[in-house]
């Protein structure tokens, strides 16, 4: 009995983590070591840009329009 519940806490858990996109406002994520990355990603910004596009076009055959905003915590 112990195992069953214990089951159904972690598949509450588990479909708790997940969103769909439709419902997703953009609240209540964050990225470890984000100042870390953050560098990182300025840094290659022009790299990543070019591969996420290169990933879109090639995969989806979708262009990718860049969007740039910030947020603040």
């Amino acid at each position: 009995m112990n195992g069953t519940k214990e089951k159904e806490n972690n598949e509450k858990q588990l479909k708790n983590q997940f969103v769909s996109v439709q419902e997703y406002i953009g609240e209540g994520d964050t990225l470890q070591n984000g100042e870390e990355t953050d560098k990182i990603a300025e840094e290659n910004r022009e790299e990543v840009k070019k591969a996420v596009k290169d990933f879109f076009l090639k995969e989806y055959k979708t262009d990718v329009k860049e969007h740039v905003y910030s947020c603040s915590n």
